[in-house]
C-alpha cells in the first residue's frame, strides 16, 4: 500500500476520479512548499500514483492548507506518516528477525 493509482484512490476515498485529478495537482503543489516529499506523488507517461497517507492527510487538512490567512496555515501540524498511518487504522508493520 505504499501507492495508490488514481482510479484505486477514487474508490477508497470515495471520490469521482477528477476530484482526485485537482487534489493531486494541489498535493504537487505542496510537495514544492515542502509539505511533503517529493515522491509523494508519482507521474510518468499515463500513470500516476499517490502515497494514500499523503492524500489522507491532505484531505484532513485541506480547508486550512488553502487558507488566504498566513496563521491558519501555520496552525497545520507538520505531516507525520505515522500519525497518518494510525489515523486511517493501518497496522504498523511486524518486523521479523532472522535467527
Amino acid at each position: 500500500m505504499l501507492y495508490m493509482t488514481r482510479k484505486n484512490l477514487s474508490k477508497e476515498f470515495q471520490i469521482s476520479p477528477r476530484t482526485v485529478d485537482e487534489r493531486l495537482k494541489e498535493i504537487e503543489a505542496q510537495i514544492e512548499l515542502g509539505r511533503y516529499g517529493r515522491h509523494s506523488v508519482i507521474r510518468d507517461v499515463g500513470y500516476v500514483s499517490c502515497n494514500p497517507l499523503v492524500f489522507a492527510d491532505y484531505l484532513t487538512y485541506r480547508q486550512a492548507l488553502r487558507s488566504k490567512c498566513p496563521s491558519i496555515v501555520k496552525s497545520v501540524p507538520k505531516f507525520d506518516a505515522y500519525e497518518a498511518r494510525n489515523n486511517l487504522g493501518i497496522a504498523q508493520p511486524t518486523l521479523i528477525k532472522a535467527v
